[in-house]
Order: C-alpha cells, then sequence, then structure tokens
C-alpha cells in the first residue's frame, strides 16, 4: 500500500481560506462605512446647540516586568440638542460610523456653540455633526488579503 506524504512546499488550504475570508471581513466592514457616510450626507439638517463637551485627561503609570509604562488617556464627553418636527432630541454622535473623535475637533465645539447637524429623517433620533469620510483602510486590507488568497492559491497549483 502506498501512502501519499503531502508535499511540504504547498501552502496550507486552510491559511489561504483564512485570509480569503479576512479579506471578505474586511471588504464587509468597507461597504458598511461607505453606506453609512453616503447615507448620513444625503440627511436633511437642522439647527443645533452643543450641550456639553468636556475633555477629560488622565495619565497612570503601569508597572511591569520589565519597567514603568505611562499610559495617557483621554475621554470626550460630546453632546448637541436639537430640534426636528417640535420634538426635542439629544446626540453624542459626531460621526455616523461611531469612530472616535478627535480632541481638536470637539474642543473647536464649545458648549452653546449653534451648528448645523444632520438628522436621520426615518428615524430623527440619531443625528451627527458630520457625515464624515470615507477611509480606504479596509478596502485597502480586503485587497491586500484577496492578493495574497490569489498568490497562494496560484503558488499551489504551480508546485503541485
Amino acid at each position: 500500500m502506498k501512502t501519499r506524504r503531502p508535499n511540504s512546499d504547498r501552502i496550507a488550504i486552510g491559511a489561504i481560506l483564512f485570509v480569503f475570508i479576512v479579506s471578505l471581513i474586511l471588504f464587509i466592514l468597507f461597504l458598511r462605512e461607505y453606506h453609512a457616510v453616503n447615507l448620513a450626507a444625503q440627511w436633511p439638517s437642522t439647527e443645533a446647540i452643543v450641550v456639553n463637551c468636556q475633555v477629560t485627561s488622565s495619565t497612570n503609570i503601569i508597572s511591569g516586568n520589565l519597567g514603568n509604562s505611562i499610559v495617557k488617556n483621554n475621554e470626550i464627553d460630546f453632546a448637541f440638542a436639537y430640534q426636528v418636527n417640535n420634538q426635542k432630541y439629544i446626540s453624542r454622535k459626531f460621526y455616523p460610523d461611531g469612530e472616535l473623535i478627535e480632541q481638536p475637533i470637539v474642543t473647536g465645539f464649545s458648549v452653546g456653540r449653534h451648528f448645523s447637524a444632520h438628522y436621520n429623517p426615518h428615524a430623527p433620533e440619531i443625528a451627527v455633526v458630520e457625515p464624515g469620510s470615507v477611509h480606504y483602510r479596509f478596502l485597502i486590507g480586503a485587497i491586500i488579503c484577496l492578493v495574497l488568497t490569489i498568490v497562494g492559491m496560484i503558488y499551489n497549483f504551480r508546485v503541485s
């Protein structure tokens, strides 16, 4: 009986499948972000006022086996009030995808500042300061993973 020895030069199918699944997940995340930003850009706007804008900074020293490290943390508490069809709402979202707000951006919105907020006409309790912009990091990651998948498949085909 002849046993077949696996070819050690081949890339495991499981690894190729894993990278392909990662590319699909990254592509879905990109589509989700792209859809949220484009949808929010089409929402109507209304007059809004900043009701809370606080940045709390804390610094911690963490001791470890390899020495101490300093960890600085900024907590941003931001909220604005707006009105749609004589109903008052409060939102804490700066961007539709919920990505972290940078401190310099928020500090430009002092309490009492009036601005134009975008709200969801089908769910007016959802509003954002800005629709935001599409970041292509997920798409780039998906393309890289897809290229790696194709290269792995071609490599396996040529080796066998």
